[in-house]
């Protein structure tokens, strides 16, 4: 049923709903990719991924494409730009996850009531019009599609499981884990406009 044929509540709490489904489904490429990149099974994934805040999971996968070494600089830029347009995203996603919304009584709008409290105090309105909604969807399609590029992207590159098991050989775990000489570290391309420099 078109939107504009529901009454107020309803075509609200659609909307709503709706975006929360595509961002759900968002999130879950996120943590597919998160996995494939520490190369965590079953159960292991849900339980890592379950267990760290949504800005981590992009730091996470942010690291992972920096010393993903069969990718080149371009497919690096472009993922880190992916990644960061979701960050800034998730700024959207918690408006309607932790502000009172309801039906604008005036338009086909929903009204958000906002609270901002950390450097300033302000209780803003924010509406967002259907047609706002119908893009936000679009949006989060979209990021998905690249996120799933993302992990496949990284099933063919080098991850930190590979490299400690061709640096340590057969040992596991702990051994490895002591057994680590830092002098016989692969050199990771390191990102452009990097905080740190390469050493000389």
């Amino acid at each position: 049923m078109p939107y504009e044929e529901l009454d107020s509540d309803t075509r609200c709490f659609t909307l709503v709903g709706q975006f929360l489904w595509h961002w759900a489904y968002l999130e879950a490429s996120i943590n597919d990719a998160i996995a494939t990149a520490l190369e965590l099974g079953h159960p292991q994934r849900y339980i890592v991924t379950k267990n760290i805040q949504f800005r981590d999971k992009i730091k996470t996968l942010k690291a992972s494409v920096a010393v993903a070494s069969s990718l080149s600089d371009e497919e690096r830029r472009m993922h880190k730009r992916t990644l960061n347009k979701i960050s800034d995203y998730a700024a959207k996603r918690n408006i309607i996850a932790h502000d009172m919304f309801g039906p604008d009584d005036d338009t086909d709008s929903v009204m958000f009531l906002r609270t901002v409290a950390s450097d300033r105090f302000e209780l803003p309105v924010d509406l967002w019009s259907t047609d706002d909604f119908v893009a936000a969807f679009t949006d989060l399609d979209n990021f998905r599609d690249q996120v799933t590029a993302l992990e496949e992207s990284l099933k063919t590159a080098n991850n930190f499981k590979r490299i400690a098991q061709a640096l340590v050989g057969k040992e596991t775990g702990i051994e490895a884990l002591f057994s680590y000489d830092s002098m016989d570290a692969p050199d990771f391309p390191v990102e452009p406009n990097s905080d740190r420099d390469p050493d000389p």
